[in-house]
C-alpha cells in the first residue's frame, strides 16, 4: 500500500501543483486538492487488497470509511514530509548564495547587462540577462531584493520581470503571457493581470 500510494500520489499531486501554477492559484490550495483527489484511487486499491486478504474483518467497512482512513494516513505522511522539507530548506539557507551554474557566454558587468527577469526553480533562482542566465542559491524574495529594481513587478509566484525587458503581451486562450526582449514567454497570474494592464504590458481592451 505504501508503494501504491506513493505512485498514485506522485502522479496526482504534482499534476495538481502544475495546473494551479498555470492558473496562479496558491500552492496550499493545490496541495489540498491533490491530496483529496489522490485519496480516492488509493482508498479503492486499499479496499480491494485488504478485502481480499481479510474479508471477514473488512466486510463492515463502507466506502466513506476507506476514504477517511486513507486520507488520514496520507495527511500524516505529507505533514512529516513537509517538516523534513522545511528543515532541509532552513539548513540550505544558512550557507551564502553562490552561483552553481554559469552561462555559456561571459557575463558583462551588471550596469551593461541588466537583469531581464528572475525565475524561481525549486531552491534556486535563475537570473536571466541578455548574455545568458545563472542559477543562484537563495529565496525568491532575496533574489528580487538583490537583482530586482523598482521598475519591475512580480507577475507570477515564480517570475519577476523588469519593465524595460517587456516587449509585448500575448494572450493564450484565457491566460496572458509577456514576451521579453530575450524571447522568453512569462506567464501572468490572474491576480496580476490588472497590474500588468496598468503597466501597459497587456492590451487594456481585452
Amino acid at each position: 500500500m505504501t508503494l501504491a500510494g506513493t505512485v498514485i500520489a506522485g502522479l496526482v499531486v504534482p499534476l495538481a501543483m502544475r495546473v494551479s501554477a498555470r492558473l496562479g492559484l496558491p500552492r496550499s490550495f493545490a496541495l489540498a486538492v491533490g491530496l483529496l483527489v489522490a485519496a480516492v484511487p488509493i482508498s479503492v486499491v486499499s479496499a480491494l487488497v485488504t478485502g481480499t486478504i481479510w474479508p471477514w474483518q473488512t466486510a463492515a467497512l463502507r466506502p466513506l470509511d476507506w476514504y477517511g482512513q486513507t486520507l488520514l494516513v496520507e495527511l500524516c505522511v505529507v505533514v512529516l514530509w513537509l517538516l523534513v522539507e522545511i528543515a532541509r530548506r532552513q539548513r540550505s539557507a544558512i550557507g551564502p548564495a553562490v552561483p552553481v551554474e554559469v552561462a555559456a557566454t561571459p557575463l558583462q558587468p551588471r550596469s551593461a547587462d541588466p537583469v531581464l527577469c528572475l525565475q524561481m526553480e525549486d531552491h534556486y533562482v535563475r537570473v536571466h540577462r541578455r548574455s545568458g542566465s545563472t542559477l543562484e542559491l537563495m529565496t525568491f524574495a532575496e533574489a528580487i531584493a538583490r537583482h530586482g529594481s523598482l521598475n519591475g513587478m512580480q507577475v507570477h509566484r515564480s517570475w519577476w520581470v523588469a519593465a524595460d525587458s517587456v516587449e509585448a503581451g500575448e494572450r493564450d486562450a484565457r491566460n496572458w503571457r509577456l514576451r521579453l526582449a530575450n524571447g522568453l514567454l512569462i506567464p501572468v497570474a490572474r491576480n496580476r493581470i490588472a497590474e500588468a494592464r496598468a503597466q501597459g504590458w497587456i492590451d487594456a481592451n481585452e
